[in-house]
Parts: C-alpha cells; sequence; structure tokens
C-alpha cells in the first residue's frame, strides 16, 4: 500500500496535486525546512493563520543556530549543486500543482534555496515573504 493512499489525522493534504513529504523527500529538505513547507501549504485547510505563525517560528529556529548554518553551507559547498538526488520537483511545479498564493510560493521557493545553497539571503527572503504572508492572512480575518 502506498502511504500517499492513506492520510493520519484529517483530509488536509487531499487537495494537493503534491503532497509536502514528497516535496521534501525530492529536495532532500532538512527538518526545519520541511516543517516550514508543511504549515505553508496547510494553512487554509488546517491550522489557519496559527500555522503561519508556526511556519515562521522554524524560520527563525534556522536564523538562531549558526552552527546549523554553517554545516549546512559546507554541506552544500561539497556537493554540485543539483546532483545530490534525483526526481527533483521544482519549487515552481510544487507551488503551481497546489495552487499556492504568490507569498506562499515565495516560502517554498526561497526556503527551498536555502536548503540547497545556504545563502542567507534566501533565508532573509523566506522571512520576507512569511512576514507579507502572515499580514495578508491576518487581514482575511
Amino acid at each position: 500500500m502506498n502511504p500517499l493512499d492513506h492520510q493520519i489525522g484529517g483530509d488536509h493534504y487531499k487537495h494537493c496535486a503534491i503532497e509536502p513529504v514528497q516535496y521534501w523527500q525530492a529536495n532532500m529538505l532538512q527538518g526545519c525546512e520541511s516543517m516550514v513547507v508543511k504549515y505553508v501549504t496547510r494553512w487554509r485547510d488546517k491550522g489557519g493563520v496559527e500555522d503561519l505563525h508556526k511556519a515562521r517560528h522554524f524560520i527563525r529556529f534556522i536564523q538562531a543556530d549558526s552552527l546549523y548554518q554553517r554545516m549546512l553551507r559546507k554541506l552544500c559547498g561539497a556537493c554540485v549543486h543539483g546532483a545530490w538526488w534525483h526526481n527533483r520537483i521544482t519549487s515552481l511545479e510544487y507551488t503551481r500543482a497546489n495552487k499556492l498564493d504568490r507569498e506562499e510560493a515565495g516560502v517554498v521557493r526561497h526556503i527551498t534555496n536555502w536548503n540547497h545553497t545556504g545563502s542567507p539571503a534566501d533565508l532573509r527572503a523566506a522571512e520576507k515573504w512569511m512576514e507579507e504572508l502572515i499580514d495578508k492572512a491576518s487581514g482575511e480575518g
């Protein structure tokens, strides 16, 4: 049985053409980065604005851990970009398939780029998009 055929604890991923776990595996995302993608993808169907605050919290975990940041950059530097995984799903394919809004797509794109390159600019951009998403979602009430 394919685990994607059965969801435990709700149906908030049933609308996803590409589930977050498929994206994480295809891009070898780390724990905190995976949680950002998960919460940004499901917030409308499960936890609401609270899920967005959780996603921002995981970005802040990354920002607060300079050792993690250095180790990720070292790992990225040791790999030929894009050669360490197979069947990669791009952030554009993921966000389009799941009909994510501009701000959601910005978070996913930049947190994925951060995971692949260790670029501080991408981490800052992910946070910026996250703030815009929270502001927009909070206004929807």
